[in-house]
């Protein structure tokens, strides 16, 4: 029996041997098979890695990164012409980036008086408001951060005759009082809030508000800001605002009693905004009673008035 089985196991034509190697056969044929499907694979993950990457660098360029772009800037020796440029670009993420990448404030005192004129000119010929107001925010107000004097009269009456009043105040005065450390150009700032809208105006003051908390050395300009702002005629129709503002004069007279800033803006609403105060006059009358400037004595008086007025009604 066991030589029928030797026999068997070297007989090519045996049954079980033929079994055995076709099992054989069809097991190597599919060891090459993972191989083959694992390249064809392979291919398919590098081609589609490669589309990938080309699509990245297609989106950088097109939303965010255009180095050449960018280089024909750097090559433009004309500051004139590269601000008419940086104005006509119409995509913002090219105009972020370029502003980004581009040292535009490199220049020596004439250039710079060039740019600033020139960038305050292109301010009105810009239809896109975003646009202008990136034009503002990294070119005019890095040169006022950066000048030790004042403006001159020439670009101050440059700055005025912006038309463009809401991009001036959100890309350059809100930017210029909430991001200086030590702001020195009050006066312009407060020229350019007076010259708007009462609309604007009242924008203004609820926008300054959400930038707190401000710096010890920008409370009082921010403080007169809103002072001036209140004061200029046409007056504000509504004060959304006044329990925010309120909160903020009631803050600073406790940390500081004798500060004028504040009794002088509470003075201000007082005699200004009494029709819009009938349901603040308790409140403004204990932050008058805590501080200890002489005003208060004003403030009180009106309040007096503001009563009786109400009373006759």
């Amino acid at each position: 029996m066991i030589a029928s089985c030797l026999k068997n196991a070297f007989d090519p034509n045996c049954p079980n041997l033929k079994r055995t190697l076709h099992s054989k056969q069809k097991k190597q044929e599919w060891d090459h098979e993972p191989f083959l499907i694992q390249r064809r694979h392979g291919n398919k993950r590098l081609k589609s890695m490669t589309t990938a990457t080309q699509e990245q660098k297609q989106e950088k360029r097109q939303f965010n990164e255009d180095p050449e772009l960018l280089e024909t800037f750097k090559q433009e020796n004309n500051v004139t012409t590269r601000i008419q440029r940086l104005a006509q670009l119409e995509n913002i993420d090219q105009l972020v980036y370029i502003l980004d990448h581009l040292n535009i404030q490199n220049h020596n005192d004439d250039q710079e008086d060039i740019i600033f004129e020139e960038t305050c000119r292109q301010i009105d010929n810009i239809s896109q408001h975003h646009h202008a107001i990136q034009l503002l925010s990294k070119i005019i107000v890095p040169q006022l951060k950066s000048r030790k004097t004042l403006l001159s009269r020439p670009l101050s009456q440059q700055l005025l005759q912006v038309q463009n009043h809401r991009a001036l105040l959100q890309g350059l005065v809100l930017e210029y009082i909430s991001t200086c450390e030590l702001p020195t150009h009050n006066n312009i700032m407060i020229k350019l809030i007076q010259q708007c809208s009462p609309t604007l105006r009242q924008s203004f003051i609820h926008d300054i508000l959400q930038k707190r908390p401000w710096k010890k050395n920008q409370q009082d300009i921010i403080i007169t800001l809103i002072d001036k702002t209140l004061s200029q005629q046409p007056l504000l129709t509504a004060l959304p605002f006044l329990d925010e503002l309120l909160h903020v004069i009631r803050l600073g007279v406790q940390l500081d009693p004798k500060v004028k800033t504040y009794m002088q803006l509470l003075l201000t609403l007082t005699s200004k905004y009494g029709s819009l105060l009938t349901q603040s006059l308790d409140i403004i009358e204990q932050i008058a009673q805590s501080s200890d400037m002489f005003l208060k004595r004003a403030v009180l008086g009106q309040l007096t008035s503001i009563r009786k007025k109400l009373t006759i009604q």
